[in-house]
């Protein structure tokens, strides 16, 4: 493993020495097995004892316990994200959820942009238009790397506009036309000011079909994707391009 461009591209935070499930996720390894040489990423996330409200707001001592991380990177051309993009991820779990949450700087002058509400997958199926705002997506791949594109497995995704409108889907599930019939069982919760957007969510890992969390291992992709018009810009914590699972890492 290159180490250099391990502490180049991502920057663990804040860690606690615990045993915590597994998510590889990221372009660099956060952290590696000793002696153990892997093409891929490892971060160890926390088991914590005091969960977080999922109410929109992240603050130093309620994500005390979580592990943390910056540093993603753009697939194309392969880079860095500049620092006024840069986004913060906290990962952490329980024995009934794993809980994520992000912070994400405004660059001076702007906001995100959301046309989609909550209240709006009422009316009509939201999927293709959260893709036109701005929106993180979370893909989940309990199932492990082999077995998350294939059907009958799959994945579980979740995408999140600065509203807090959302979907949550079961890819490759088996049966095409029931994707949306999986539910995180979780709670949401977004806010945005002249800094910075603000994620919360908890999924359960019921859901994500984990009965016993300590040691478990799967691969995770953590995206903060901008609209720009006729085009997406992707901020990925592992660069590489959607579906390829052999690059998320385990």
């Amino acid at each position: 493993m290159n180490t250099d461009r391990a502490r180049t591209f991502v920057r663990v935070l804040k860690r606690c020495g615990i045993m915590g499930l597994l998510l590889a996720a990221a372009a660099m390894a956060a952290e590696t097995v000793q002696g153990e040489d892997v093409p891929f990423p490892r971060l160890r996330v926390p088991k914590i004892k005091t969960p977080p409200v999922i109410d929109g707001k992240i603050t130093a001592e309620e994500y005390r316990e979580l592990a943390a991380f910056t540093g993603v990177v753009r697939l194309k051309p392969r880079m860095v994200v500049p620092k006024m993009q840069q986004v913060t991820w906290y990962l952490g779990y329980d024995k009934d959820y794993l809980y994520l949450a992000m912070i994400s700087p405004n660059p001076e002058g702007s906001w995100p942009m959301a046309n989609i509400k909550p209240e709006d997958a009422q009316d009509f199926p939201i999927d293709r238009a959260l893709l036109n705002d701005d929106h993180v997506e979370i893909e989940m791949g309990t199932f492990g790397r082999k077995k998350s594109p294939l059907g009958g497995y799959g994945f579980f995704k979740l995408i999140i506009n600065p509203r807090g409108a959302m979907t949550d889907r079961h890819w490759f599930n088996g049966t095409p036309g029931s994707e949306d019939l999986w539910n995180y069982g979780g709670e949401t919760q977004c806010s945005v000011d002249k800094k910075q957007w603000l994620l919360e969510t908890k999924v359960s890992l019921k859901s994500l079909r984990i009965e016993e969390p300590d040691g478990f291992t799967f691969p995770i992709q953590l995206v903060r994707a901008d609209s720009c018009g006729d085009s997406i810009y992707f901020a990925e914590w592992a660069g590489t391009s959607w579906m390829d699972w052999t690059q998320f890492g385990e």
